[in-house]
């Protein structure tokens, strides 16, 4: 795997080195619950990144690995690119700092992200003093 493949893997999840402070796990932060699910940047469609399965949604397969596409389900959090474990969230009601372990084909890395939540989307932060972020919008499953 190319480093220009390792730093698209960490624009996606938006990350950047921070120290959390008053961090609780991943399970007791109550906060996480409002962003389990299937997340897509308005620039796809649901139907193109996720396929419905019986316990929610998953990637499809030979999704293109930089789909910013974002799956959150309890302690585990998964892009087109990479497989990552919620280790710590930490963080005001607007704005979430969680604190990862990412696996990808190649490497296990320590990520950080940045994320909110209001009207009803995500959206990811590039670093601490981004204050615009990226729109990511629900995705639910089809029958």
């Amino acid at each position: 795997m190319k480093p220009a493949f390792l730093v698209s893997i960490a624009i996606t999840l938006g990350i950047s080195a921070f120290y959390c402070s008053n961090v609780a796990t991943a399970a007791e932060a109550p906060n996480l619950a409002s962003f389990q699910g299937a997340w897509l940047e308005q620039s796809m469609q649901c139907h193109e990144v996720y396929v419905s399965k019986r316990n929610g949604m998953a990637f499809r397969k030979n999704v293109n690995l930089f789909a910013p596409a974002i799956l959150i389900s309890g302690k585990r959090l998964a892009t087109p690119g990479a497989v990552c474990h919620i280790r710590s969230v930490s963080g005001a009601k607007e704005r979430q700092t969680i604190r990862l372990g990412c696996a990808t084909s190649i490497t296990v890395t320590p990520i950080t992200a940045y994320i909110s939540s209001r009207d009803g989307a995500l959206y990811r932060y590039t670093d601490e003093s981004d204050r615009v972020g990226s729109r990511y919008e629900r995705c639910l499953p089809q029958h």
